[in-house]
């Protein structure tokens, strides 16, 4: 009779259970799982998109179901949103659908999060948190012509705006129901809306009229102060600015009180007779006309302190004197109103169309793209507000001229630029990054079969480096093989801070996997057809006496034509997903008759007609300007010349425009100065060798003028593309303080002999025809010219000419006898040594002096 009661009390239960089965919709049975929040609502304009998180968790009401160890699987159901149901449950008013133009992606990217599927694994993995990306379609007649309904969702009817779309996330079981273990007792539910998520967006049409712009600038291109003194761009004296900028090894300023306040226009106005040079100034220019002929309401340009990492940049940006348009700025402390963030929110509430266009320069790209990251990740709504990013020239993934300014400094202050750069991380952002040698293919370094005679590197020889790692081994002393050099040797390759190295990767990972989101266009302007750094190739010394040491090494600049002077271009185009643009700067520059390049790019009126048409969304390309890479092998003929010291270097147009060396106005500066306004030209110094290169058109006329007495070497390669056509060499001609020679090209080629004035008294000594070497008589006519600069007395000056002029008749007579003449020859050459070596003991000429004519004594010598 029990066991009947009993068996009677289970099926009564079963039929209860199923009873209650029938009751309950089956979805409660999946309701295993919570969701953080049970609503979201956002508004949005057509082609813009927001991001909410959902955080999902494990129900803890059902712990005691959990099978299998504590995995519970799950699955994110999309479902449309019924507004009103009638007395049967039917719905009778459903909200226009949202769940088309929303997308799904795991934040943790665990292996069980696939599609819309995830798992819990309690207690491991408490709760998964997914991005739920709403992007808003346009409405029919205004969409773009590149709109593409299959990614993005068809066309909204125009009576569909400012409609309230909604959309509801469950998050159920994927496993099937779980058998109740208990009836009664410790049989409970969870309420449906805790596993579910009500998202509602009001979709706007987009407002007409244009953006407001925000102007980031590029590294070096914001001032900065103390006080009443501009430190950058540097006043004159030049370098004790420079000191005051430097960071401390914590990435701390030394200097107090460093400030901001505009943005650089022209740079070096004082004293009066050094040459200004634009880099904003008409930039500036046309923005303020477009806001005065009422095209946007207004436009702001974002000073910044560029010695810092983003993050701090970003963080900070403190009002502390000036004006409300011109505010001072103080980057050295976190704020809760930083200035870049302030300005842009600003900037949207008060445009035409409630929207902010992003225009940058160089670095100024890259903080764009990390601000956006960090906008997108923090779901502020400024991001939905942000309609454009306009990069200038951006370094996306690094530059190897980046490299080669950390290494060794940058020409002509390499010492005092190297300091201030190794402890500032805004400079590290320009290293080739990891994805850089992923798009390029030539290596960064490049090492000559005679390092093997340089302990340090000998195993490098021969070889290349061409990927990240090597870079960084290389640029942090390659494995303890040397430590930081000495301030004054930029010879020796600098041992970079590791810590920077590895905030700039972390940087440039987030920036360089970073992916627009729908409502936000990206165009990337990129400069091209100018000789760009793209290596460094290092040799041993190769001047006599010279130690084959590290702080000997010889570098030599390798270049491309593929790039606008600093950026080369496959890093300034790396974005596959943005509209790129390409500037033949070398075509501009000719047409213009000016040097634009990557520091002066913003003032290419073709790059400032290019903005405006974007900002008004015009297809219209400016001259010049092409959505294809140009043809390398329409880039022409250039001139790249290479010249061994000590000669100061300088060539000239047929317009008169100079590039070489000028005078310091400051007299207590040891500072070379130079100029570089040929088209397409630049000059610097590597080591102690000079660098000098221009476009190939029309005339041009080098001229070498004496510094020291020894010996140079003249070296000019005609390029076409980035192979070298010919190249003629005017090797170990003897020089000295105040000599002058010249030489004459024509569209590369080389038109004339170098003519030589060795005393400077305006009257040629030697001409010298292009490869036909230099022969003994024109050396010995030569060293003449070059006592006669010595300022000995006259007589000694004489007693050393009759000694070359002996020479010159014992050379000049048939050999009768060609053994005696040797022997007398030998003789002769003799006899000026020692006078050479006499005059020296006397005071009459310098150790320095003496130890040059001997060794171009003997030059000579070993030319007959």
């Amino acid at each position: 009779m029990e066991k009947k009661f009993r068996f009677a009390v289970f099926i009564l239960g079963v039929f209860i259970a199923l009873a209650f089965y029938g009751a309950i919709p089956l979805s409660a049975y999946f309701a295993l799982f919570l969701i953080d929040a049970t609503t979201k609502d956002i508004e949005l304009s057509a082609l813009e998109s927001a991001s909410v998180q959902a955080t999902i968790s494990a129900d803890p009401t059902f712990d005691s179901y959990y099978e299998f160890g504590g995995e519970a699987s799950y699955k994110i159901n999309k479902l449309t949103h019924c507004d009103q149901y009638d007395e049967d449950f039917n719905c009778i008013n459903e909200a226009p659908d949202l769940c088309a133009y929303i997308a799904l992606e795991p934040t943790e990217g665990e292996l069980t999060e696939f599609g819309n599927f995830g798992e819990i694994n309690r207690p491991v993995d408490e709760s998964d948190t997914w991005d739920v990306k709403i992007s808003a379609p346009c409405f029919d007649g205004e969409c773009p012509a590149d709109y593409n309904p299959a990614l993005s969702g068809a066309p909204l009817p125009q009576e569909m705006k400012d409609k309230t779309f909604k959309c509801d996330l469950e998050v159920v079981s994927n496993d099937g129901p779980v058998l109740v273990k208990n009836f009664f007792g410790r049989a409970a539910y969870a309420e449906v809306l805790n596993n579910r998520l009500a998202l509602s967006a009001v979709i706007h049409g987009a407002e007409e009229g244009f953006s407001n712009v925000a102007f980031i600038p590029g590294y070096l291109g914001s001032r900065l102060y103390l006080g009443d003194n501009q430190l950058w761009d540097p006043n004159f004296p030049y370098l004790p600015d420079l000191e005051k900028l430097k960071l401390d090894k914590d990435g701390n300023s030394i200097t107090e009180d460093i400030y901001t306040r505009d943005i650089v226009d022209e740079t070096f106005q004082d004293p009066q007779d050094w040459p200004g040079t634009n880099t904003y100034k008409t930039f500036i220019q046309a923005m303020d006309i477009m806001v005065d002929d009422n095209t946007i309401n207004e436009w702001k340009a974002l000073p910044y302190d560029w010695r810092f990492n983003f993050p701090e940049i970003l963080h900070s940006g403190k009002k502390i004197g000036g004006t409300d348009f011109e505010p001072e700025l103080s980057y050295l402390e976190s704020t809760s109103t930083p200035y870049i963030i302030q300005k842009l929110r600003h900037l949207a509430e008060t445009s035409k169309n409630g929207k902010v266009t992003i225009v940058t320069h160089s670095n100024g790209g890259l903080m764009a793209k990390y601000l956006l990251q960090r906008l997108e990740n923090e779901g502020d709504p400024l991001l939905r507000k942000i309609d454009k990013l306009i990069m200038v020239a951006p370094p996306q993934v690094g530059t190897p001229k980046g490299l080669s300014a950390l290494l060794h400094g940058v020409y002509p202050a390499n010492e005092a630029t190297r300091e201030l750069s190794e402890n500032m991380p805004a400079a590290y952002n320009f290293l080739p990054s990891m994805k850089y040698f992923d798009t390029v293919e030539s290596p960064v370094l490049e090492f000559t079969d005679d390092i093997a005679n340089v302990d340090e590197i000998s195993e490098l020889a021969g070889d290349t480096i061409a990927n990240y790692a090597g870079m960084k081994d290389f640029s942090t002393g390659h494995t303890g093989e040397w430590s930081e050099p000495a301030p004054g040797d930029t010879d020796t390759p600098n041992v970079l801070d590791s810590y920077l190295i590895t905030s700039a990767e972390n940087m440039h990972t987030t920036i360089d996997s970073w992916t627009p989101p729908v409502s936000l266009k990206v165009f990337q302007v990129v400069g091209w057809g100018l000789d760009t750094i793209r290596g460094i190739r290092y040799d041993d010394c190769d001047i006599p006496f010279c130690a084959d040491t590290l702080n000997h090494l010889d570098r030599e600049p390798i270049y491309t034509i593929d790039g606008d002077e600093t950026v080369v271009s496959p890093s300034a185009a790396f974005m596959a997903n943005a509209e790129t643009f390409y500037l033949n700067l070398r075509d501009n520059n000719f047409l213009i008759n000016r040097n634009r390049r990557h520091g002066s790019i913003m003032e290419v009126d073709e790059v400032q007609e290019l903005i405006s048409n974007i900002f008004q969304n015009k297809d219209d390309l400016p001259e010049n300007i092409s959505a294809e890479m140009p043809n390398p092998d329409i880039a022409g003929e250039r001139l790249r010349l290479r010249v061994h010291s000590p000669v100061e270097v300088h060539i000239y147009d047929e317009f008169g425009n100079h590039t070489g060396i000028i005078p310091n106005p400051d007299p207590l500066s040891n500072l070379r100065l130079f100029e570089e306004n040929v088209p397409n030209s630049y000059y610097t110094e590597f080591g102690e060798t000079k660098y000098i290169g221009s476009g190939a058109n029309g005339t041009t006329t080098l001229k070498l003028v004496g510094e020291l007495l020894g010996l140079f070497t003249l070296e000019i390669e005609k390029v076409d593309g980035d192979q070298t056509a010919t190249t003629t060499v005017f090797e170990d001609i003897p020089i000295a303080l105040g000599s002058i020679a010249q030489v004459g090209m024509n569209d590369a080629d080389v038109t004339t002999a170098l003519i030589i004035d060795a005393d400077g008294d305006g009257l040629p000594d030697v001409s010298i025809s292009p490869g036909a070497g230099v022969t003994v008589e024109e050396l010995l006519a030569l060293l003449k010219g070059i006592i006669k600069t010595l300022d000995l007395p006259d007589k000694r000056e004489k007693s050393l000419i009759k000694k070359i002029e002996k020479i010159e008749k014992i050379l000049a007579k048939e050999p009768k006898n060609e053994r005696a003449q040797k022997m007398k020859t030998k003789a002769a050459f003799s006899a000026l040594e020692e006078k050479i070596k006499q005059f020296e003991k006397k005071k009459l000429l310098t150790k320095d002096e003496a130890r040059e004519l001997l060794e171009i004594v003997e030059k000579i010598r070993l030319t007959i």
